[in-house]
């Protein structure tokens, strides 16, 4: 070995280096929570729940896992229903007008106590999904079905997320599942651990009819993650391997 092939290893040891450096700063990437995926509904598991005193549920929460990213769902005033089958009149995704959406609309949704989150006069206990990440991610869309528009009427989905509400109203009058997206801004941006979903009574929804009620269900979530990427074992191990290596090529040269 002499100098030159000495600096070659050392400038291939810092390039491993680089790269390895650069693949363990990545730090954010694009996931959907789809609550009509059956996939990820039967990933569910219970965690804890509140009974009151006639044994019925208060409130839930159920523990999952998305992408590595671990994360709660609970409930207020109810139990959680995963249950119901998507009830639209196509599958492609859930759609609005006929344009194809992210969704697999295999299940309807996330609802409290029946297929959907109502909202109930102000002396009554107020229906809420929270869904809560294990750290912090950036909000882009929140989806939503049985979202539903009338003459009379419009139904209007909120999400809760730092104390800031951001709504949605009704586009469909039948049909498309009653699917609706909100897109969350970009600026600033919607980045936090956990969001609210609720409904609101009577503010929106002038149907006397459904009780003046709004209600909807919680389809999915799309975020990024701002997790860093587990650099993995073997990264490490290739890049030791090569440190080592140098070192000891280093030191046969100075004897």
């Amino acid at each position: 070995w002499n100098l030159t092939m000495l600096t070659s290893l050392k400038r291939l040891v810092s390039n491993a280096a680089a790269v390895t450096l650069i693949a363990a700063a990545s730090t954010s990437h694009a996931a959907l929570l789809d609550f009509t995926d059956s996939t990820v509904l039967n990933g569910l598991t219970l965690e804890s729940q509140v009974l009151n005193s006639m044994g019925k549920v208060r409130s839930q929460t159920y523990k999952g896992t998305i992408d590595g990213l671990g994360f709660t769902v609970s409930t207020s005033a109810g139990a959680l229903n995963f249950a119901e089958n998507y009830d639209g009149n196509s599958n492609n995704g859930c759609f609005i007008n006929g344009g194809s959406g992210p969704l697999e609309c295999i299940k309807d949704g996330l609802g409290v106590k029946g297929d959907e989150i109502t909202g109930k006069r102000p002396s009554k206990p107020q229906q809420t999904i929270t869904v809560t990440f294990d750290s912090d991610v950036k909000f882009s869309s929140f989806y939503f079905l049985d979202l539903y528009k009338s003459n009379i009427g419009t139904e209007r989905a909120t999400a809760t997320v730092d104390g800031t509400s951001y709504n949605v109203d009704a586009v469909a009058s039948s049909g498309d599942g009653g699917f609706n997206v909100l897109d969350v801004p970009y600026v600033p941006e919607v980045i936090a651990n956990s969001v609210v979903f609720s409904a609101v009574w009577g503010t929106w929804c002038n149907d006397i009819r459904d009780d003046r009620n709004n209600d909807f269900a919680v389809a999915g979530i799309s975020f990024e993650s701002l997790n860093e990427v587990p650099l993995p074992a073997a990264a490490w191990l290739f890049l030791s391997g090569l440190v080592g290596l140098a070192y000891t090529r280093r030191r046969k040269l100075t004897d």
